[in-house]
């Protein structure tokens, strides 16, 4: 074989090797393509999320609302979640979704749990799902649906509180049980006199089966003996018949004892009821006459004071000489002091009108503006003396009304005179009538800018005998049972009084009376002769 033979033989095998190379080559190549990509396909099918846990406030929750859990604006809901199976290599990624209706809120974070905190109402779905860093593979979502209800905090709150009527009902009970010994004794009697009557029956019974044995057994008895027999058995069946009938009789007469016994329970509770409303209203007549002595105490010892004054100033006009000008600061002196008397004995006069037979009012029909203006004018003279700022403000469109001047008149000048005492030099007093269309009332206001008081001081105002923090400016008296009085006054009138204070930067006194009211038979005979 010649040289050139062998090399065209030798290079026809390499075309053909490397020929079947690439094909071999390809068909690995192929192979490990499908295997990676069955592999692929294999982690997106196989890994899925799974929502391990769902907490409230700590705890597993177990509240339930349909299928879904329900919880508060004010609560914190907690989900802890993972992939399984689980992956050591690869970090993961999860996806978190909140749908609220139609708003959707999306996350990627890489912990294990997510919490959310003071969400408004809404139905809310949680979606949750994971991925690989590398974007390899997806997992399988899962899902959670809950609620958000504003309204189950006071539904818990009715459940405390039905749990506190629940407990307070077994204690009435239990104490109802320890005064029910007479129907736990009428009981035993009964169960006594029945355990008896059983027993009476049976030993009857028992007394009575030989007879029937020797019936069955003695064939040979004659025809008188069975007649004997019979008789007996119609005795005894007529007195077994007796005998239910008397426990017949009986367990009515128990009945109708238990009955009487629950009446006379009843009837019992009635009484303690009526007891303790008895104790508790003479309990309140007792502090109400109290605080009436505590409060003739202060007004008797109020009066002794100028009383003491006058005859001290009587006896210094009797014994020395005095010049015209000391002479007319003592008449001053006993002119203020007699004042103040007549002042603590009227303000006893209105207390006992008020607390005795009650208040005589003479109603007429009326413009307010008047009543108002005549008391404005009245004060103007102190309100000038202190250099306050003193104005009005009334309503020229006010309807007529119905009420008694000389009440009305007094509780307004109460109100304006405060205002002014309690009011610093250089302030300010607004006097003002107005209409309120949505409770057809009549208004009457007066504001200051005077000390202001306390939030305890508002709570005891319109109190008998109140002693408030704020004084009078100018060494005015106060007696503490002005604004009592007034109370009393607007509130026969079918009106209310009010006051808006805030410490150190004034008040609002306030009193609102119907237009229409309805006249007592009494009231009409008063407008009558008046």
């Amino acid at each position: 074989m010649t040289i050139s033979l062998r090399r065209e033989i030798a290079q026809q095998l390499i075309r053909i090797m490397r020929s079947n190379m690439n094909r071999i080559l390809l068909f690995i190549s192929l192979a490990l393509f499908g295997l990676l990509t069955s592999n692929h396909l294999l982690l997106a099918k196989d890994y899925i999320v799974n929502i391990d846990e769902v907490n409230v406030n700590g705890d597993t929750a177990d509240t339930y609302y349909g299928d879904k859990i329900v919880i508060s604006n004010s609560d914190s809901i907690l989900f802890k979640y993972s992939v399984n199976p689980k992956l050591e290599s690869d970090p993961i990624l999860y996806r978190v979704m909140l749908i609220m209706g139609t708003d959707t809120s999306v996350n990627i974070i890489s912990g294990m749990e997510v919490r959310y905190a003071n969400l408004p109402q809404s139905d809310y779905k949680f979606i949750i799902s994971a991925f690989d860093s590398s974007g390899e593979w997806n997992a399988k979502e899962d899902r959670f649906e809950f609620k958000v209800d504003n309204n189950l905090n006071s539904v818990l709150v009715k459940s405390n509180n039905l749990e506190v009527q629940i407990a307070d009902l077994k204690k009435k009970l239990k104490e109802l049980q320890e005064n029910n010994g007479i129907v736990s004794i009428i009981s035993d009697i009964a169960l006594i006199i029945l355990v008896t009557i059983i027993l009476i029956f049976v030993v009857l019974f028992f007394k009575n089966r030989p007879m029937k044995k020797k019936k069955k057994t003695s064939l040979a008895t004659t025809q008188k003996g069975v007649k004997v027999a019979n008789s007996n058995q119609n005795d005894i069946a007529l007195e077994n018949a007796n005998l239910k009938a008397e426990l017949k009789a009986l367990r009515m007469q128990i009945d109708k004892m238990q009955e009487q016994s629950r009446n006379l329970v009843l009837q019992n509770k009635g009484l303690q009821e009526t007891l303790n409303v008895s104790n508790k209203s003479k309990t309140e007549l007792e502090e109400l006459q109290k605080q009436k002595e505590e409060l003739f105490a202060v007004i008797v010892h109020d009066i002794k004071n100028p009383a003491s004054v006058i005859k001290g100033l009587v006896d210094l006009l009797t014994n020395y000489d005095s010049t015209a000008s000391d002479f007319e600061d003592i008449m001053k002196d006993i002119a203020a002091s007699s004042s103040r008397i007549l002042m603590l004995s009227s303000e006893i006069s209105k207390i006992m009108a008020l607390e005795g037979t009650g208040l005589k009012l003479h109603y007429e029909d009326v413009d307010i503006n008047d009543i108002a203006q005549d008391v404005f004018t009245r004060n103007s003279y102190n309100a000038k003396n202190k250099n306050l700022t003193y104005e009005c403000m009334f309503d020229n469109n006010l309807p007529e009304i119905t009420l008694d001047v000389l009440r009305i008149d007094e509780v307004m000048d109460n109100l304006v005179s405060n205002a002014i005492k309690y009011t610093e030099r250089s302030g300010s007093i607004l006097v003002e009538t107005t209409f309120d269309k949505e409770k057809n009332h009549i208004v009457f206001s007066v504001s200051d800018t005077g000390q202001g008081l306390s939030e305890e001081d508002i709570k005891s105002t319109f109190q008998k005998g109140a002693t408030l923090s704020s004084k009078p400016t100018a060494g005015e008296s106060a007696t503490g049972l002005g604004l009592w009085i007034v109370k009393k006054m607007v509130e026969a009138h079918d009106g209310y009084v009010w006051v808006k204070s805030k410490k150190g930067e004034g008040s609002t006194f306030a009193f609102s009376i119907p237009v229409k009211r309805k006249i007592k038979l009494e009231d009409k005979k008063e407008v009558a002769t008046a």
